[in-house]
């Protein structure tokens, strides 16, 4: 009886089963260094996170923050979303002393995110205008988000320019561990 060998390259190389054998333990390899996603912590929990849904980022505006499906299995206990304003006033001298910058004016129609804090502290000095800021901030006051929960915010903000960025943080789980803040506006 005959054998016949199915090596093509004789003796010579790196046979068709080494190569097979060399991948079956390199994939195990990859596939364990890149199992773990990049919202894991160190507990192997994923923290919970926020997205805006139809945001309409005007003096006149709204948005429905809604909790994203990431894999998180914590609920978010508390939610804060800041918006910081701008307004251009005029300045009473090259100090910097604003003549026209009056407070902020927000209403809310929701009543989850009552009386919003408002912060006017901040600013650009400048020879003729002055840029004035305020950081506008609403707490959620109505329970915890678990799932595909959402809170839905509209606000009329009146003697404000422009909104410069929105951004949300929160608390999640038993320990109330803190996360974000999370970029909204603009978009990163």
């Amino acid at each position: 009886m005959t054998v016949e060998s199915t090596n093509a390259r004789g003796n010579h190389g790196i046979s068709r089963r080494r190569l097979v054998q060399g991948a079956a333990w390199a994939t195990p390899a990859v596939l364990i260094a890149t199992a773990a996603p990049a919202g894991a912590n160190g507990s192997g929990q994923y923290a919970p996170s926020v997205a805006a849904v139809s945001p309409n980022y005007a003096a006149n505006g709204s948005v429905t923050l809604a909790r994203a499906a990431n894999g998180s299995a914590f609920d978010i206990t508390a939610l804060t979303l800041t918006i910081r304003v701008a307004k251009t006033v005029a300045v009473k001298s090259n100090n910097g002393t604003p003549t026209e910058w009056n407070d902020v004016s927000v209403t809310s129609s929701s009543s989850t995110w009552p009386n919003p804090e408002v912060d006017n502290k901040g600013g650009e000095n400048g020879t003729e205008k002055f840029k004035a800021y305020a950081n506008i901030t609403f707490t959620y006051g109505g329970g915890a988000l678990s799932d595909s929960d959402a809170a839905t915010l509209q606000w009329v903000f009146t003697n404000v320019e422009s909104i410069v960025s929105v951004s949300a943080s929160g608390k999640y789980g038993p320990s109330n561990t803190a996360f974000g803040p999370i970029s909204l506006y603009p978009t990163p």
